[in-house]
């Protein structure tokens, strides 16, 4: 059930994506957590910035081929790279997002967790 649910968030994501112009899920940064959002409205996924142990940069032919085995990704843009976070969780350490511009995403994220914990990643 949560898989074919996913699987449609990816294709209106694709879909809304390219004709509209709009993105079904977006990226929100709290004082503590990393939120995925569905609609604006609904979280998908919260990443505690605490938890957080490496942010990088894929290639969309990684994240296409790592998508069986990642626990949890959230494509916001139906073509380009993405972000890998690992967490220091013992299950779904690995969550995979495509925010609008990576590079900028992954300097936010190293920044909060720096600045929360007082740890660079």
């Amino acid at each position: 059930m949560l898989e074919n649910i996913m699987i449609a968030c990816f294709f209106l994501a694709g879909f809304d994506y390219l004709f509209f112009g709009k993105v079904l899920i977006t990226y929100q940064f709290t004082e503590t957590e990393l939120r995925v959002i569905l609609l604006k409205l609904f979280p998908l996924h919260i990443i505690p910035l605490k938890i957080v142990e490496k942010v990088e940069k894929i290639s969309y032919p990684k994240m296409f081929a790592g998508m069986a085995i990642y626990v949890s990704a959230f494509r916001s843009r139906a073509f380009g790279g993405g972000v890998l976070i690992r967490t220091s969780t013992k299950h779904g350490n690995e969550v995979v997002v495509t925010p609008p511009r990576v590079d900028e995403f992954i300097s936010e994220v190293k920044r909060r967790v720096r600045e929360k914990t007082r740890r660079e990643i």
